[in-house]
């Protein structure tokens, strides 16, 4: 898996949605402590601004959403929506 740099993400930010470079580095910050190390968010962690702004990014192609379902010991099954960066 390849490192984002906050710079990295900051200028794809500005160069694909078109916002100044200080948004775009607020968000991009905000988009990095999200993920931490991981490569992928659960979605329910996010509340709905920040979700409208991940499906910005989705539509961006900088953002993918995915899905994972499991199957809980009293076979039900569980779905579970997520993020992952491109």
């Amino acid at each position: 898996m390849k490192i984002i740099t906050l710079n990295d993400l900051s200028r794809a930010i500005v160069n694909r949605l078109g916002v100044d470079k200080k948004e775009a580095r607020r968000v991009a910050g905000f988009i990095l402590d999200l993920f931490g190390y991981e490569d992928r968010v659960i979605d329910n962690i996010l509340d709905i601004e920040d979700r409208q702004l991940f499906y910005l990014l989705e539509e961006e192609g900088m953002i993918k959403s995915g899905r994972e379902e499991t199957t809980l010991y009293n076979g039900r099954e569980w779905l579970t929506h997520y993020w992952q960066l491109n």
